[in-house]
């Protein structure tokens, strides 16, 4: 039996494509979560979409939780009515190719005994799988360079609960950055994530929060900066671990500036830079 879980911010459309490519992989039970805040009309419209079909349930938040959060509690929500361990996670602009769910489910069986098991993921024409975040300059890359740590995106997770342990993402990431912190976390922990290749998995990406939206952008630097407190110890208060926190919040914030120019110019907008000015960039150094 294979539990799902996807979240609908203020996209039903896309969220609907979503839920229908996991019905016909054949997932037995699928949890949309509504995190639009806008008083549950999407999760009604999704409701009467699938009315009828008992593998589907929705409920909405009397507000936008956030991306890990909203999983969390979708997840409490999921275990406690089901005694079944692995959970599909995907992005509701996400949608699975054929043979996809099987593929992931086979690989969850394989002798690695993998925590975690992701597809390649197609968006724009580009196809990736293992991505690489650089630790001290704040890039995500597709290929290793020295200073990367590898990490599998959150678009589309298939999750071994019981061993990934619970609260699943860290609720500080409001939105991007908690794959990375999932990612290290449980390779610190010694425990397997596998790419499958043989998985697809098509995703539109960033169709609810808005490319060059301030909203975005705030939240792409929140979690960059938020990932310098996971990535490097905050236990270690001697001199030489608060040097190192704050030569690695110093490039990052270069690299920010950097981006935030060069996203400027693309656009022809300063909300880039505006969201540099929102965040306090010296939290917990």
């Amino acid at each position: 039996m294979i539990l799902a879980l996807t979240l609908n911010y203020r996209k039903p459309e896309l969220t609907a494509a979503c839920v229908r490519s996991m019905l016909r992989e054949g997932c037995d039970k699928i949890l949309v979560w509504d995190n639009s805040d806008d008083g549950g009309h999407d999760a009604a419209w999704l409701t009467q979409v699938f009315a009828g079909d008992r593998r589907v349930e929705v409920l909405y938040s009397s507000c936008n939780l956030g991306f890990a959060a909203g999983v969390n509690a979708g997840l409490k929500h999921l275990m406690a009515s089901s005694s079944k361990q692995r959970v599909l996670l995907i992005n509701n602009d996400a949608t699975l190719e054929q043979g996809a769910l099987l593929a992931l489910t086979t690989a969850m069986d394989s002798p690695a005994q993998p925590v975690i098991v992701a597809p390649r993921i197609v968006q724009d024409g580009v196809e990736f799988g293992w991505m690489h975040y650089h630790r001290w300059l704040g890039l995500v890359l597709r290929r290793p360079w020295p200073g990367t740590m590898p990490y599998l995106s959150g678009c589309c997770l298939l999750v071994d609960t019981s061993r990934a342990g619970t609260p699943l993402l860290d609720e500080d990431f409001y939105m991007y950055g908690e794959d990375v912190a999932l990612s290290h976390r449980l390779q610190q922990a010694g425990l397997a994530l596998i790419l499958e290749p043989s998985a697809l998995v098509r995703h539109v990406g960033s169709a609810g929060s808005g490319a060059g939206s301030l909203f975005y952008e705030v939240q792409i630097v929140r979690s960059h900066l938020l990932l310098i407190e996971n990535l490097f110890s905050q236990a270690d208060n001697s001199i030489t671990g608060r040097g190192v926190r704050w030569l690695a919040l110093a490039l990052r914030w270069a690299t920010l500036g950097l981006r935030a120019g060069w996203r400027s110019f693309r656009f022809r907008s300063l909300v880039p830079m505006r969201a540099l000015t929102q965040l306090n960039v010296f939290r917990s150094l």
